[in-house]
């Protein structure tokens, strides 16, 4: 939409005067939004300047760029100018000095050089096309799409690329939508670990299928495809333990584990090494040590509280303990390591 200078004239007249937009707006049959965005640019100019910027048609220029953009009153209100520096750009948009140097040299925009000082300028056309690009850019756009964009006169064209690009985000929003919910399971891990720290619970434990760890050298090439294939699900695949206590003797297995219903939803291979541990009624508790990896992983009394756990409520405790999903937190030799223990019972 553009307006004759005589339109604006009264319009900016009557604004001046302190008159209502609405009323501005019956008056002329123009949308009250347009008025208002007049008296956001004018308002507080003074009258000789208003009426030069309506003589040279800067202002009817700078109401085109808006209804173009769609851009309301409180996201992109520029003083209108004949000339702008590189930093007035960049501050107009939103962009780097530097940003706009490259919108420059991509030919996305044209400076002219005031041939009184040598100083470039940019004319308000520069502006409204800088801030084009910036909004192609800011929905995902490449800076080569967004320059296409910017000449494209093709409707077709433009839905196409549009269409194209909600497709792309689309994908993303599913690909991060998975990814908050693995980070969402994890935190409620770690917060769950926080919470039952040194606490002892009588439930029954998960069935698990269990994989110990093969060592690279192995010759047994179906294991290590299946142990790669398992790590590669991590973090639905967990870090184990498994521990046989014998008085102050603990025999270790590090290996993985993943529960058993979980095991066909994620495809997960199989291998003679997988062990199935059954579900049972366990002493379940969330035990954390210090470990010193040159002298070993654990102290054989990190066990005593569930043993007790178990004493204090008449219970026969096994002694195949499994810590399941190993959380280290530290670097180096020495770190401090957090899991969540079963130690399976029955009653005495």
């Amino acid at each position: 939409m553009t307006l004759t200078n005589e339109e604006l004239t009264y319009i900016v007249r009557e604004l001046k005067s302190g008159a209502a937009a609405e009323r501005i707006a019956r008056d002329t049959g123009i949308s009250d939004a347009l008025i208002l965005e007049i008296r956001s640019l004018v308002g507080t100019m003074p009258n000789d300047e208003a009426e030069r910027l309506i003589e040279s048609g800067s202002l009817n220029q700078a109401l085109c760029g808006m209804i173009h953009q769609g851009l309301d009153s409180e996201s992109f209100h520029p003083p209108i100018s004949e000339k702008y520096r590189v930093g007035e750009i960049a501050d107009r948009i939103g962009v780097t000095k530097e940003m706009v140097r490259n919108y420059e040299e991509y030919g996305i925009i044209e400076s002219h050089r005031d041939p009184d000082n040598g100083y470039r300028w940019f004319d308000c056309n520069a502006l409204w096309e800088a801030n084009k690009l910036r909004s192609f850019r800011s929905m995902g756009f490449s800076l080569q799409e967004s320059k296409e964009l910017l000449v494209c006169d093709d409707l077709e064209r433009m839905v196409n690329a549009f269409q194209q690009r909600m497709e792309v985000l689309q994908q993303n929003m599913a690909r991060l939508s998975a990814l908050l919910q693995t980070v969402k399971k994890v935190e409620m891990y770690y917060e769950q670990l926080k919470n039952d720290r040194g606490q002892c619970t009588l439930e029954p434990s998960p069935e698990l299928l269990w994989l110990k760890h093969i060592r690279p050298q192995s010759s047994d090439r179906e294991a290590l495809r299946t142990m790669s294939a398992w790590t590669g699900q991590m973090p639905l695949v967990r870090i184990g333990v498994r521990y046989w206590v014998s008085g102050h003797c603990v025999r270790v297995e590090h290996g993985y584990c993943v529960p058993a219903d979980v095991v066909k939803s994620i495809h997960l291979p199989l291998c003679g090494e997988v062990k199935r541990i059954p579900s049972q009624m366990a002493v379940r508790s969330v035990i954390r040590h210090k470990s010193n990896m040159t002298t070993g992983w654990f102290k054989e009394d990190i066990f005593q509280h569930m043993y007790a756990y178990g004493r204090e409520h008449h219970l026969k405790c096994g002694n195949g303990i499994v810590g399941i999903g190993i959380v280290a937190l530290g670097s180096g030799p020495e770190r401090t390591f957090y899991q969540d223990a079963w130690m399976p019972v029955e009653s005495e």
